[in-house]
């Protein structure tokens, strides 16, 4: 599809087997009740965005989705999962808001130039599926989120949670060359897992709780800043854990 779009909208089902779907110059969009499945498959979209919403359902399997020039959006009741594929967003960004769910399992995710933001009350988890970002990674409003073995890599940009964020790492490394921020009531819980932070600050604000379990954290060129203005506790927590300040 050359300079228009791809819109699969209303109760319909869709299978996309060893095959390519290019879109160029125009946005895909999945609407409504639909329901799509893309096995052994390529779903390209360039100068334009991939967005699901309504209250559809989207799967990949071994596939490939390749965005550029565009983002991934995924808006209100949308349902939508990632299983052994490749992602890759070039100048553009990953999104997911309202109430949305996704899961991405056995899969990468690569983001070139783009940021990956997790809002409103989506539920987003990664299961075995490393997380290369050059931008900014966020989470904001009341998202829940998890990474279990899935080790992310920011370049360029900073880590952000806040609101009443809710987000867990289990057995990931966390690199960041950039500063590493939890602020507001944000809730955020490690265990098992590695963290450096190079070149920014490891701050942690406000309210919300901050706990910490068998788990290293370092950070390299920067401060370690705990801090909470308000009569509010903020309840921070290490145990059987290492925080190294360079």
């Amino acid at each position: 599809v050359e300079k228009g779009n791809a819109i699969f909208e209303g109760s319909i089902k869709t299978s996309v087997l060893d095959s390519s779907f290019l879109v160029s110059g125009g946005f895909v969009e999945f609407d409504g009740s639909s329901e799509l499945k893309w096995e052994r498959s390529v779903l390209e979209v360039s100068a334009g965005d991939m967005i699901t919403k309504g209250s559809s359902i989207v799967s990949f399997t071994t596939s490939d989705v390749l965005v550029s020039g565009g983002g991934l959006r995924f808006q209100e009741q949308s349902e939508v999962s990632f299983d052994s594929s490749n992602i890759r967003v070039t100048l553009g960004s990953m999104n997911f808001h309202d109430d949305s769910v996704v899961s991405v399992t056995d899969s990468t995710v690569h983001i070139q130039n783009g940021d990956m933001q997790f809002a409103g009350d989506s539920r987003v988890n990664f299961l075995r599926s490393p997380i290369y970002l050059a931008g900014q990674l966020e989470f904001v409003d009341q998202t829940q989120s998890s990474f279990i073995d899935s080790d992310i890599s920011i370049v360029g940009g900073s880590f952000h949670s806040k609101d009443l964020t809710d987000v867990e790492f289990i057995r990931s490394t966390i690199d960041v060359f950039g500063s590493f921020h939890i602020q507001n009531d944000a809730d955020v819980k490690m265990e098992d897992c590695w963290i450096t932070i190079e070149n920014g600050d490891l701050r942690i604000l406000d309210r919300g709780t901050f706990t910490v379990q068998r788990t290293s954290i370092q950070v390299v060129n920067g401060d370690f800043l705990v801090m909470n203005p308000s009569h509010d506790r903020k309840f921070v927590t290490f145990a059987e854990s290492i925080v190294s300040v360079e």
